[in-house]
């Protein structure tokens, strides 16, 4: 079932239900934390009437640390729900790339998650899990030809290897894996860890 929503608080309010409500879910998929992150935003600014986060606290990056302190709500009630009602959830945030300025050698662009540091940090910290999901890319080209290589977009792939983004997983994982086995992969880990 979908439960769509258009407010932080409505957002908390359905992991509350979640919690509270009979139901016989197994997994909650949230679709995506980077859009949470800008609900949660939008909640703080109309609170305090001000026009952009920026502004939240009077400035000075409080409206941010304001926002990891409600996303760090938002994530004990996950806990919460993974505790009391055993879901498994799943976290999607897009990924931006940024070019990270590594001091022990030359800088180069990596995929982070689209989300403000803080909150970053939090989400990161709290996922048993953190892979990057990304196509399949076979580039043909052809000895002498003229034009661009042909592109070609493969099978949806789900992975670790090879892949710079600022964010560790606790289990890491060698090459890529298929949405279906990782379901069952991440599945049967929660199960070990909370019997």
């Amino acid at each position: 079932a979908r439960l769509p929503i258009a407010t932080w608080k409505q957002a908390m309010a359905r992991v509350q239900s979640l919690i509270d409500e009979p139901h016989d879910f197994r997994v909650l998929v949230i679709d995506s934390v980077d859009f949470l992150e800008r609900l949660c935003w939008q909640s703080l600014m109309d609170e305090r009437k001000v026009t952009t986060i920026e502004d939240v606290g009077g400035g000075f990056g409080k409206g941010y640390t304001a926002a990891t302190e409600e996303a760090g709500r938002f994530v004990k009630l996950l806990d919460t729900l993974r505790e009391k009602r055993r879901m498994h959830i799943v976290a999607i945030c897009h990924t931006e790339i940024k070019t990270f300025a590594d001091p022990e050698a030359a800088s180069y662009d990596r995929y982070q998650l689209r989300l403000h540091k803080g909150a970053a940090a939090l989400y990161a910290g709290w996922a048993d899990a953190i892979l990057f999901a990304n196509f399949q890319i076979k580039v043909k080209t052809e000895t002498g030809a003229a034009g661009p290589p042909d592109i070609a977009r493969g099978q949806p792939l789900l992975g670790s290897g090879g892949i710079r983004i600022n964010a560790g997983d606790h289990d890491a994982l060698d090459g890529f894996l298929d949405l279906v086995a990782l379901a069952q992969t991440v599945g049967h880990r929660r199960e070990l860890k909370t019997k």
